[in-house]
Formats: C-alpha cells, structure tokens, sequence
C-alpha cells in the first residue's frame, strides 16, 4: 500500500475499512479509494494529491509540510519514519509504503504541520497520462496472451476485473502478469485490482 497524506491524516470512520496501520485522526478528508496502492493496493497504492494544479506544482506546495511532518514524527517516537517521495503513479508526494506505524502521540502532536497542507492535498489523484498509457499498453499485453476479459484500466488506474477474474485470484493469470512484467509502468510491477488485493 502507498502511504499517502490522507492515510495519516483521516479520521477512523472516513477510511470504511478500519484504522489504517498509519490513519491517524485530524486532516477530516475521506481517505484514498484505490485498491493499492491505497494504496494504493499497496497498496494500496492510488497516490494523493496534494495540492491543486499539475503534479510539479503539487510537489512544490506540498513536499515541504510532509517533509516537515516526518521530521515531528521522528521526534515524537517514531525515529524511523522516512522523508516524503513522489509518487511515479501519479507525480504527487506520498510516504513510502515501508513507512512504520506512526502511534497516536505523535499523530495528535503533528496534526497542526498536517492541517497547513492546501486542501487539495487529501484528495485523490488519478495516473499521470504516461503512466495510464503504460496501463493500458500492460492490459492489451494480458489480452495478447491468454486473457481476452482483461479490461482497460479505470480513470484511477485500477483493473475492474470481471467475475470470471476475480474468482479465479492473482494464481489465474499470474503466467500473464510475468509475461507483462516489462509494459508493467509500476516499478515493483504491482497491479491495482479494484475489488481484489493484488
């Protein structure tokens, strides 16, 4: 799962699916909807944007608070937790997926760094278009070789699978994600499944 700003900064009952290992309360913004990498699956996936605007602009308004953030998590027990990183799915700063659990403490001492971050910064952001044509290149590769039922991506860079797929899992066509691998524009070569982990 991407660790985005909305995945620390979301109240328990605006993520739907429990306490995210790193959801602390404060920003009020409903939490990342994709299925990876929410996070984005990582993961949960999907990344955050954080801010209005083109991702370069984002980054610039943005890549300082978080920056900022991690440091007060550092010095409030959580020495571990890493610097900001932009992610390449969507071109917006997010926290790296091995970020640690940040506990509540250090969540409530650093909600105030957390708030000055530009409203759009807890919205969802779709795929830049490079990475969706990436997408798109990587499901015309899965119907190539053996799965004609394999959709397009949606506009958040997820696969709606059919039922025939979902039923089947990841052991149904994993032959087909390593003969993909390459078109894959993920660089862990991770797939977003709406509906699935992946």
């Amino acid at each position: 799962m991407i660790l985005a700003v909305a995945s620390l900064f979301v109240p328990v009952a605006a993520c739907g699916t429990g306490d995210p290992p790193h959801a602390p309360p404060g920003a009020g913004a409903a939490g990342n909807s994709g299925g990876e990498s929410p996070g984005s699956g990582a993961s949960g996936a999907g990344g955050v944007s954080p801010g209005a605007g083109t991702s370069a602009t984002g980054t610039v308004q943005v890549m300082p608070v978080m920056r900022e953030i991690s440091r007060c998590f550092r010095s409030h027990g959580v020495p571990g937790f890493p610097d900001p990183i932009v992610d390449n799915r969507s071109g917006y700063p997010i926290f790296p997926p091995n970020a640690p659990r940040v506990p509540q403490a250090a969540r409530a001492a650093c909600e105030p760094i957390a708030r000055r971050l530009p409203p759009g910064a807890m919205a969802t952001h779709p795929p830049t278009p490079e990475y969706m044509r990436g997408l798109i290149a990587y499901a015309g590769c899965m119907r190539a070789h053996g799965l004609p039922d394999w959709p397009d991506p949606d506009p958040d860079g997820e696969f709606p699978l059919p039922p025939r797929l979902l039923a089947a899992g990841k052991r149904g066509f994993v032959a087909q994600m390593r003969s993909c691998a390459a078109v894959n524009p993920d660089p862990s070569k991770r797939v977003s499944i709406r509906g699935a982990a992946s």
